[in-house]
């Protein structure tokens, strides 16, 4: 008979387990150019909402027509973390509160104020966000974009931390 350590296998940390679940619906989305995926986990560690970046229902995917800013236009998709917040089971405001966003790239400024208006305690995320620009836009600082989310972030008391896939770990940035 073997022992219950024989038996046992090493269970993934939560922050490997909400890092995986963002990837998994990262798979989901239709973007040309980000696959972004995220999950809310709720302070005990459940899963309050989940999103991926992407067109709202009825509207036309970019892999059936091509990405709206090439043409110069405006994007047609929502952003992971406002899908997820739009696919909360509840009142966001109520059910997000205190809760930790894992999410394959960082949320972008306007993303990170709707945050702080929910009162998420963390964004744990795995790359940085580079916009993609629309044909002729001038672009911004990618680095400037960032730290202002940063900041934005450091204001709300929201804790930021990068994942390593690689090494299944959190590193605090702000």
């Amino acid at each position: 008979m073997s022992s219950s350590k024989d038996t046992k296998t090493k269970r993934p940390s939560w922050d490997e387990t909400g890092m995986n679940t963002a990837i998994e619906w990262a798979r989901r989305s239709v973007c040309l150019y980000h696959q972004i995926g995220c999950a809310f986990l709720t302070k005990d560690h459940r899963v309050a909402a989940t999103g991926y970046n992407g067109p709202p229902k009825g509207v036309i995917h970019c892999t059936d027509v091509g990405c709206a800013k090439d043409g110069g236009k405006a994007c047609r998709g929502a952003h992971a973390e406002m899908n997820a917040i739009m696919n909360c089971a509840g009142a966001p405001t109520e059910v997000l509160r205190g809760s930790t966003l894992y999410i394959t790239q960082t949320p972008c400024n306007q993303c990170m104020k709707q945050l702080a208006n929910l009162k998420i305690t963390r964004v744990v995320f795995g790359k940085i966000y580079k916009r993609h620009k629309r044909k002729g836009e001038e672009g911004q600082a990618i680095n400037q974009e960032f730290k202002d989310t940063l900041n934005q972030a450091r204001a709300a008391g929201i804790e930021v931390d990068q994942y390593n896939t690689r090494t299944k770990k959190a590193k605090r940035i702000a």
